[in-house]
């Protein structure tokens, strides 16, 4: 009887699969729709649209995503990170836990939290994450980022090398390289400007410098430390999608604790 009552609880509790064709259907149909009207500038509908899912379907990655780019868009990237790590606790697949650990370590790096950055970096780097070239190339040079602003030179160069290596055609990771080597007084900071190709204006670009507080949909706040020229020439993480305007919300995501470290 006791297992009987546990088995219809169980029942219970999960939806049918009308309601999950449901959910589906509404999220396929949202999600398109609010990233549209955030790219049009139209923020407060994209936010409702957001939220709308995420009342439905508190599990929906999309719409937490979403809402972190709202946030990281009205230049808030610790409530952004927060939204972040709610999402990757929501993740359903590998490629989505991944880019949910990415969008939080350049959030938190870009709010100061450098440990908080550091672990969701280092966790794109871990072998048995198996993650794509391309974001273990991020996350050695999220890590390379984060030492950097630590004062920590020489574990920021290796870390930048192994970016380069991990995804050799991405310059981006050349020149941060040569960059940091030439704040290590491995290479005179002349050599390592002139090596590298100009950089993309940020619309071509997929990021910003670190510097930068006011470029196109990814535009982050520069984290806290001592400002310097040689900080200043570094490039910022890329965001790889284009991200949304400014949003009042009052919403609490997911993930507070963790992304507060």
């Amino acid at each position: 009887m006791v297992l009987l009552a546990a088995e219809m609880l169980g029942c219970a509790l999960v939806p049918s699969e009308a309601e999950r064709l449901r959910v589906e259907r509404m999220e396929s149909a949202v999600v398109p729709m609010a990233n549209a009207a955030l790219e049009a500038g139209q923020a407060e509908t994209a936010q409702r649209l957001y939220r709308r899912l995420l009342d439905l379907d508190a599990e929906s990655f999309p719409a937490s995503m979403g809402l972190g780019d709202v946030a990281l868009r009205r230049r808030e990237p610790g409530e952004a990170a927060r939204w972040y790590l709610g999402a990757a606790a929501k993740a359903k697949s590998s490629e989505d836990r991944h880019a949910a650990w990415l969008a939080h370590g350049r959030a938190a790096l870009t709010a100061g939290r450098l440990d908080a950055a550091r672990e969701s970096f280092e966790r794109l780097v871990d072998p048995k994450e198996e993650a794509s070239p391309a974001n273990v190339g991020w996350g050695h040079n999220g890590i390379g980022l984060t030492s950097l602003l630590e004062g920590d030179l020489d574990n920021a160069v290796a870390s930048m090398e192994r970016a380069v290596l991990a995804q050799p055609d991405e310059f981006r990771f050349g020149a941060n390289l040569s960059r940091a080597l030439a704040l290590n007084n491995r290479l005179p900071p002349e050599d390592s400007l002139s090596s590298v190709p100009s950089p993309p204006t940020p619309t071509e670009q997929l990021g910003v410098r670190i510097e930068t507080a006011d470029v196109d949909g990814s535009a982050e706040r520069a984290p806290a430390g001592p400002a310097s020229p040689e900080l200043e020439e570094l490039e910022e993480l890329e965001e790889p999608a284009e991200l949304k305007e400014p949003a009042e919300s009052e919403d609490t995501p997911d993930g507070e604790s963790r992304a507060e470290a």
